[in-house]
């Protein structure tokens, strides 16, 4: 379960550069609909990525190896996307931002 939801979770943070980032109310599955529009490149990504974190989040098993290696090839392609529609600076600038520390505490 650990290691799909921190598939999930570097995935939403590769998301910062191109603006996007959930709302602290929104579930993954209402995150990924409001991306619908936001940004074509990751969006089939990242649903494919909500089935297999809420799949390992709430169901009565542990997520097989299978399963572990299909959400990391996931969060390796959106990383790879934002990489390609996004400036090294701009990467940085987020990686520096302070904003984003507070947010997570």
């Amino acid at each position: 379960r650990a290691r799909v939801r921190l598939a999930w979770d570097e995935s939403i943070e590769a998301l910062r550069p191109l603006g996007l980032s959930p709302l602290a109310t929104e579930t993954t599955t209402e995150f990924t609909g409001r991306l619908r529009n936001s940004s074509p490149a990751v969006t089939d990504e990242l649903r494919a990525l909500d089935a297999l974190t809420v799949a390992a989040i709430y169901g009565p098993d542990e997520p097989d190896d299978a399963t572990v290696s299909a959400a990391e090839a996931i969060r390796r392609r959106v990383v790879e996307a934002v990489h390609s529609a996004t400036t090294r600076t701009r990467r940085l600038r987020c990686a520096l931002d302070p904003r984003a520390v507070l947010r997570r505490t």
